[in-house]
């Protein structure tokens, strides 16, 4: 198997809407490989753009196996 190396960000994903009315959804995703580490959205369209920024700009590259490399 080739060595392929991959370059990956996981969060934790939280959506929740407050019982008042005509209030919007919250949004904010958690940093998995940085625990504490919060963003929160007023929308879908800021958490998409968030999303889309975070693929231009890399953290971590594996080799698929788990071994982590900077």
């Amino acid at each position: 198997m080739p060595n392929i190396e991959t370059v990956y960000r996981s969060y934790l994903l939280r959506l929740w809407h407050e019982s008042e009315p005509d209030t919007p959804w919250r949004i904010m995703l958690e940093s998995v490989s940085e625990p504490g580490k919060r963003h929160y959205f007023k929308d879908l369209e800021s958490l998409s753009a968030f999303l889309l920024i975070q693929q231009q700009h890399p953290l971590k590259q594996t080799n698929g196996q788990g071994d982590h490399a900077i």
